[in-house]
């Protein structure tokens, strides 16, 4: 069984929705993590954070391909990318400077610092491990 074929049993086992199956490509997962069902089950601590980190060893470039960022240090964000999801030692410098909706998912530790502007709607879900700093001017909102 691979890495991600664990990783799929284990979110199976603690109640995953029915759009996650066995056979799930990389990319499929990924596609399916970005979606609300997804964040919200990953808000649930699942995969682990150890487990996230095996399916990083082969996997990383494609959850970067992505915006899903494993342990990947400090980056900064501009305003094009609107949903991202951050995992473990990863910290967000998200400038979000357009009108438009930016969702934002932190797990694992994770950091993000958003500074909103012209409009931006940002939306941070986190769990209990993870801080995010937001930051809204010029009729930018976060919710």
């Amino acid at each position: 069984m691979t890495t991600l074929q664990k990783a799929i049993h284990q979110c199976m086992l603690a109640g995953a929705c029915d759009l996650l199956r066995p056979n799930m490509t990389p990319t499929e997962l990924c596609q399916l993590l970005r979606t609300p069902q997804g964040e919200e089950f990953i808000l649930k601590g699942l995969p682990t954070l150890s487990l996230w980190r095996l399916i990083g060893e082969d996997y990383k470039g494609v959850l970067a391909a992505h915006r899903i960022y494993l342990d990947a240090g400090y980056i900064e964000l501009d305003g094009q990318t609107t949903r991202l999801i951050a995992i473990g030692a990863t910290h967000l410098r998200i400038t979000a400077n357009q009108p438009k909706l930016y969702n934002v998912t932190l797990i694992h530790g994770a950091k993000a610092d958003v500074l909103a502007t012209n409009w931006a709607v940002v939306s941070v879900e986190r769990d209990a491990q993870s801080t995010a700093y937001i930051a809204c001017t010029d009729n930018a909102i976060s919710i």
